[in-house]
């Protein structure tokens, strides 16, 4: 296991200097969930078990929020004009 601080002799001084790199990193996995329409995402819900709501939730909606917002819009929509309420 690395140690968290290393220290050094400066060169120059000969002081020593403690040394601490910190690494913060985020990652996307690649999208393996491609919907080419609002009924294929409705689809996949309904296959999923999981509701509209569930799904925002998830991880993946976060990552991927601009290919996936216009089609959770659109399924939205689509719940209110025919009375079925958003879950």
């Amino acid at each position: 296991m690395a140690r968290p601080n290393v220290s050094i002799a400066c060169p120059y001084c000969e002081a020593q200097l403690d040394i601490r790199v910190e690494v913060q990193a985020a990652a996307v996995p690649p999208l393996k969930l491609h919907f080419p329409s609002p009924d294929a995402l409705a689809d996949w819900l309904r296959a999923s078990g999981l509701t509209l709501r569930e799904f925002e939730c998830l991880p993946v909606y976060d990552w991927y929020r601009d290919e996936f917002e216009p089609l959770v819009a659109a399924l939205r929509e689509r719940q209110s004009s025919s009375g079925v309420t958003a879950s």
